[in-house]
């Protein structure tokens, strides 16, 4: 008798401790993290502003812990005597955007972001933990999903989002960012303010697509141009709003290895 009120007390009481409570599976995951640094070899600051975010990642489990880096190099530093292998106009283009969507007076570097809209001072690492732990604190409005495969020149990545996002008749409203960085980079930097010094390079942006998101789920094809998908490579993919470019989420995976 007693098993069978057990049972009872079971069915009847325990499918209502969640629904009270208003608990789901989507409000149970925390939100990722994106840190995007823009950065040159150029620049004597930039140097320890990625070691501390290379710290960072290592520290807080990175991936693992849906934390994600992207080292940006900007090209305005390259005039000063030394050219950053890794730099592109692209970068300092995406480096100018945010400066005047976030209303910033000038445009610098180390600049650190965090998911597309907070500015956190690169040179303090305790300030960066503490706003990554912040931004995890909040529920994950959104999901993503993602596969890649290597067809000749070209890229595929198959993603998925967990629901629909919304619409406008003026067009999409939200991007699909894909990037590919690599670690374990050494330059010996023979000009400029760095002169003499060996850098280390990690999470350096290489490869870098952002497309119109319209749809839950589709794929995106990219043309590599010689670019190789393989080594000590992560690939990141990443929804942003337009709007005031929060970023919603973001999943990376680890690059197969290819003999």
């Amino acid at each position: 008798m007693n098993r069978i009120c057990l049972k009872l007390f079971l069915l009847f009481c325990i499918p209502f401790a969640f629904p009270l409570a208003g608990m789901s599976q989507d409000s149970l995951s925390k939100k990722a993290v994106v840190l995007e640094l823009f950065t040159s070899q150029g620049d004597i600051n930039s140097t320890p502003a990625e070691k501390i975010m290379h710290e960072i990642l290592t520290e807080t489990g990175g991936a693992k812990n849906q934390v994600y880096a992207l080292a940006m190099h900007v090209d305005f530093w390259n005039r000063y005597g030394w050219k950053d292998p890794f730099s592109t106009f692209r970068f300092t283009n995406r480096l100018h955007n945010y400066t005047s969507v976030l209303g910033l007076k000038e445009t610098y570097t180390p600049l650190l972001i965090l998911n597309g809209n907070k500015i956190v001072d690169a040179s303090n690492k305790e300030k960066i933990k503490a706003a990554i732990l912040a931004e995890q604190s909040k529920p994950a409005a959104l999901e993503i999903d993602f596969s890649y495969s290597v067809f000749d020149d070209t890229l595929d990545v198959t993603y998925a989002l967990n629901k629909e996002l919304p619409k406008s008749k003026a067009g999409a409203l939200h991007y699909l960012g894909i990037a590919i960085t690599e670690s374990g980079l050494t330059t010996q930097v023979t000009a400029g303010d760095n002169k003499g010094k060996t850098l280390k390079g990690e999470s350096v942006v290489k490869l870098l697509s952002i497309t119109n998101l319209v749809r839950k789920n589709g794929i995106v094809r990219i043309p590599l141009k010689g670019f190789k998908v393989a080594g000590n490579k992560e690939v990141i993919v990443f929804v942003q709003r337009k709007r005031d470019k929060e970023m919603l989420c973001a999943e990376s995976v680890e690059v197969k290895q290819t003999k």
